[in-house]
């Protein structure tokens, strides 16, 4: 196959894109250490990813039913219907009428509950008085701010769910568990601080684990060191860790490759939290120093409910080395579009590297943007190449091929030290009547996606194309994949849940 010619792909770039969902469209952020029995219970439906968000007045009518939980954001909500599980207030209000029905706990946590007698609910669990709660909404969501009274700012706190992070599942680590505390220098968790954890892999029967610790250096600008033994990664950019998870762990469909590190790390960087305002642009910039030792990884082929995990990982250069990294991030926000992206260069060391010689970039980014109709259009894109001639390591090499990337591609088909990926999506919401029960009303969306990968000093490989159609539910899609050059168009049938990529 050729290139495609620029004029096709402008084409189809204006005319076939279809949204990729903006992976923090409706993130809701609780930060703070408060002790609170409300804000753990917030984290424990935050963490479980299973809520209907709200964040403009709603009339909840007596048909109105949903299976998760629901968040209140900010919002005046009156519910005639039934929640199957839980619901948080976060600011704004919640009326329940008479005849609703709410099977877990209410928790209001910064914002008012007026109960009904003739309703059936749950518990209603409240902040304690002196708790400070303030909700902020952004382009990239809502953020629920919990502060306790001063003075009474825990130093020992507990990240995730009393200390255990969210687990992950692949086909080299099996069940990956981590679990440890954070010290909090002064109580608040913006402020200096020092983490711990420890990781068990139960396919390798092996440990993990690592500190790290960071503070402020001044309004903005934070200082990061870490010690840690951890599994890698250079596939984030296509599947997230709950989709390749619940893949790896169902289907038997792990699209990463793994290996193992030793790494002592320092990073300066310079954030921003306050939310974007409509047109403001904002550049993070980060510079960091690493040490590894690395180590391959072999596939353990663990359980998997309907399919086997037994494709090769791909082995890295086993050597102690060191680079030198400098990047920023990109964020900006406007009236109806969003983009957010990240570019880096990083730089083996010389006289330090054993054997390891390179330079290489990466970039990433993603666009997204509202059209008429409701219609809506995105782009993504995922680009590394190499400078000066030398190859990089294969611990830093990526690929495309398969139902993240390139679906009519075998998986990992084309990889090396230099990829392109570019994805275009258009989606248009199709009418409220042709909603499925429980999947809700599907958004039809077409795609384009195209790419390569190859090795640096070897001949570029042609590029590949995509078309794709589907429909997507709010928790389900269903989507077919061709390749329009190929000899016969044979269609690639795909089907999955929607999950955020995090």
């Amino acid at each position: 196959m050729t290139a495609p010619r620029p004029g096709l792909l402008l084409a189809l770039l204006v005319c076939a894109l279809a949204t990729v969902p903006p992976l923090r469209a409706q993130e809701v952020r609780l930060e703070g250490m408060a002790d609170s029995r409300a804000v753990r219970l917030v984290r424990e439906i935050l963490a479980a990813e299973n809520y209907l968000r709200l964040d403009r007045d709603t009339v909840l009518s007596a048909d109105f039913r949903t299976a998760g939980d629901l968040l209140v954001v900010d919002a005046d909500v009156r519910l005639e219907g039934t929640v199957q599980g839980s619901v948080a207030v976060l600011g704004g209000a919640l009326y329940v009428r008479p005849g609703a029905t709410v099977i877990g706990p209410i928790v209001n946590l910064g914002g008012e509950v007026y109960p009904s007698g003739l309703a059936e609910i749950g518990e209603i669990v409240g902040a304690e008085p002196d708790l400070r709660v303030a909700v902020e909404l952004d382009g990239a969501g809502a953020r629920v701010r919990v502060t306790p009274p001063p003075g009474q700012r825990p130093r020992l706190a507990w990240p995730g769910f009393f200390g255990v992070r969210i687990p992950t599942y692949d086909r080299v680590n099996g069940l990956n568990l981590s679990a440890g505390p954070s010290f909090l220098v002064t109580g608040d968790p913006q402020g200096p601080r020092l983490d711990a954890w420890l990781t068990y892999y139960t396919a390798r029967s092996d440990f993990g684990g690592g500190v790290a610790a960071r503070t402020p250096i001044r309004p903005g600008v934070r200082l990061e060191a870490r010690a840690e033994r951890a599994v890698f990664t250079n596939e984030a950019w296509a599947r997230g860790d709950l989709s390749n998870t619940l893949g790896s762990l169902l289907l038997g469909n792990d699209y990463r490759d793994y290996w193992e590190s030793d790494r002592l790390s320092v990073t300066l960087e310079r954030f921003h939290e306050e939310p974007l305002a409509e047109g403001e642009l904002v550049l993070e910039p980060r510079i960091s120093v690493m040490a590894m030792r690395d180590r391959s990884l072999r596939n353990r082929n663990p359980w998997s409910l309907l399919g086997d995990l037994d494709r090769a990982n791909l082995p890295v250069l086993e050597t102690e080395w060191a680079s030198a990294l400098a990047g920023t991030g990109f964020r900006w926000v406007g009236r109806t579009a969003a983009f957010t992206g990240d570019a880096a260069l990083e730089r083996a060391i010389p006289g330090v590297s054993d054997g390891v010689d390179f330079t290489q970039w990466t970039a990433d980014g993603l666009w997204t943007m509202q059209a008429l109709w409701r219609h809506t259009l995105g782009v993504r894109f995922h680009a590394l190449g190499t400078l000066g001639g030398e190859a990089a390591p294969p611990q830093r090499w990526s690929f495309v091929g398969g139902s993240p990337t390139l679906t009519t591609l075998e998986v990992a088909e084309l990889r090396g030290d230099n990829l392109v990926f570019v994805e275009s999506t258009y989606g248009i919401p199709l009418p409220p009547r042709l909603a499925l029960p429980v999947l809700g009303p599907p958004t039809f969306r077409l795609t384009h996606a195209v790419g390569s990968a190859w090795v640096t000093g070897e001949p570029v490989p042609a590029w590949e194309q995509n078309l794709g159609a589907g429909l997507f539910f709010s928790v389900a899609r269903v989507e077919f994949y061709i390749n329009p050059a190929a000899d016969g168009l044979d269609p690639e049938f795909t089907f999955g849940v929607v999950l955020p990529s995090f």
